[in-house]
């Protein structure tokens, strides 16, 4: 219920921006990431080597000029993160998925930078704070992984588990960092998330906190695409 609430909230909160907005612009974007754990008790897991895992975020975004290098970027995104370990002595793996509904605000800045076809390409540099609603969560074990610790399947089951994680943080909150260029309608945008946040809401209350690189690329609508909406044709 908690989950669904503050859902809901995030896609009124991004919907509701272009009435408050003078010069608005919106659109899609999408990418994938390389996520892992961070946090003291990151590579806590006995015989296993911390890797990142591959990923994938993708949503809608806003755009709302304030000055000429400077613009506020919020936006409602599916994100899968996590981490993959690897077995040091058996040939297993561990994969732990997250899924999120993030919501970033970015303040991006648009330094002038000269590049080649200047009218047409636009560098920025971009920080901002997100939070994240943990939706579902999944284990998956492959290979000989047989001296697994602190999970509820039998410590040689392999296969794949939905739900696993009872005491996994509804709520992530962190920051993220990073580039873009913008031509003509498209964006690119490659950046780092740091979660300030523990993931671990268990007894044992471990420091794991979400990490992950991402390159997202999007297309912005034309002002006129969501101007007209609600109005009727002469």
């Amino acid at each position: 219920m908690k989950r669904l609430l503050l859902l809901m909230v995030s896609v009124f909160v991004i919907s509701g921006l272009p009435a408050f907005a003078i010069d608005f612009s919106m659109g899609v974007k999408g990418g994938i990431n390389f996520a892992h754990f961070g946090g003291d008790d990151a590579n806590s897991k006995g015989n296993f080597d911390s890797d990142s895992k591959f990923g994938f975020t993708g949503g809608v975004f806003g755009i709302i000029p304030v000055k000429d290098i400077i613009s506020i970027q919020p936006a409602v995104l599916f994100t899968l993160k996590g981490q993959k370990l690897e077995h040091t002595g058996n040939t297993g793996f561990e994969y732990d998925s997250l899924y999120y509904i993030e919501v970033p605000v970015l303040v991006k800045f648009y330094p002038h930078i000269k590049l080649p076809g200047d009218d047409k390409y636009s560098a920025n540099v971009f920080v901002g704070p997100y939070i994240g609603i943990d939706l579902f969560n999944r284990y998956k074990r492959t290979g000989e992984v047989r001296d697994v610790v602190n999970y509820p399947p039998a410590a040689d089951a392999k296969g794949t588990y939905d739900d696993l994680y009872g005491d996994v943080s509804i709520l992530d909150f962190g920051l993220v960092l990073g580039l873009g260029v913008d031509i003509k309608k498209i964006i690119i945008e490659v950046s780092y998330s740091f979660g300030f946040l523990s993931i671990d809401s268990s007894a044992a209350a471990k420091d794991l906190k979400n990490r992950a690189a991402t390159l997202m690329v999007g297309f912005m609508f034309d002002k006129d695409t969501f101007s007209s909406l609600g109005k009727k044709k002469k």
